[in-house]
């Protein structure tokens, strides 16, 4: 009795441990961010933005994923030099840009010129974003 008890408890510490390191580690550190937007377009109620990400890759990782919904992404740059169409996708909701030519535990730069429908909260006091 006393050795299935023992069992049992191991069991549940070893379920209830914490998780390595190694499992929970992120592939990309965000070292800093800058939004510039351009929110002077009411009366076509669209927002032009860019967003400018310092990051450091901390793993190897040959892509990065960024959320981004309902928005027209203009183009992508790494290192402030244009990404190819083709190093970069999106599906409306996730913009996955390709970071294979980025060595591990290198700080980079990442940015993404987009526009995207404002909306215009239904409260009645104008709110538009």
């Amino acid at each position: 009795m006393k050795d299935r008890i023992a069992v049992v408890l191991i069991v549940l510490l070893a379920a209830l441990a914490p998780r390595s390191l190694a499992q929970t580690t992120d592939t990309i550190d965000v070292v800093n961010y800058a939004l510039h937007l351009d929110i002077g377009h009411q009366q076509t109620r669209k927002i032009a933005g860019r967003a400018e990400i310092d990051l450091q890759k901390v793993q190897q990782a040959d892509y990065i994923r960024l959320s981004l919904a309902n928005a027209t992404v203009d183009s992508v740059t790494l290192n402030y030099s244009p990404v190819a169409p083709s190093g970069y996708s999106y599906d409306g909701r996730n913009l996955m840009v390709s970071t294979a030519s980025v060595a591990a535990n290198t700080v980079f730069t990442l940015e993404v010129f987009y526009t995207t429908p404002g909306k215009v909260e239904g409260y009645g006091w104008g709110g538009f974003h």
